[in-house]
């Protein structure tokens, strides 16, 4: 992806924005979702990124993991998965790389020191800390959508 085709970090913002449903209420678990979907589904997708992958439910939902990993089988696509340190867990993008590690499958981990002082805080980095991750996604991106 050459940088005049790649989405600016405005557009990356409006994104990230639109998927909130209110102040502290968002829906980017469903994004979240439709990322391994997609990368699960679509032959034809290239590369994913996920950022704090059932990072709040991970723990108490044992159908969610079992989702997540079947998802990470299936998936064709290279997969870069996201998040701060202080998530409010990073069991969930651990398991998943160690699945995609034993499946030998492309991947990539970045754990980015925690931002801000609460869980909340760390899981909001994919809106509050673009400044951080944007270069390493796109650098994912890059390696991945060349033609």
């Amino acid at each position: 992806m050459d940088k005049a085709s790649r989405p600016t970090k405005a557009h990356l913002c409006k994104i990230f924005s639109s998927a909130r449903k209110g102040p502290k209420e968002k829906t980017f678990g469903s994004i979240c979702n439709s990322v391994w979907l997609a990368a699960e589904r679509d032959n034809t997708l290239r590369a994913a990124v996920a950022f704090a992958a059932g990072a709040g439910s991970w723990e108490r939902s044992p159908e969610l993991r079992k989702r997540l990993l079947t998802a990470v089988d299936n998936a064709k696509a290279p997969i870069m998965l996201v998040q701060a340190a202080n998530d409010y867990s990073t069991a969930p993008s651990r398991a998943l790389a160690d699945e995609l590690d034993r499946l030998h499958k492309p991947y990539l981990l970045k754990i980015y020191p925690p931002v801000g002082q609460t869980p909340d805080n760390g899981h909001n980095f994919v809106y509050t800390g673009i400044n951080q991750w944007e270069n390493d996604v796109f650098r994912f991106l890059d390696e991945h959508l060349k033609h």
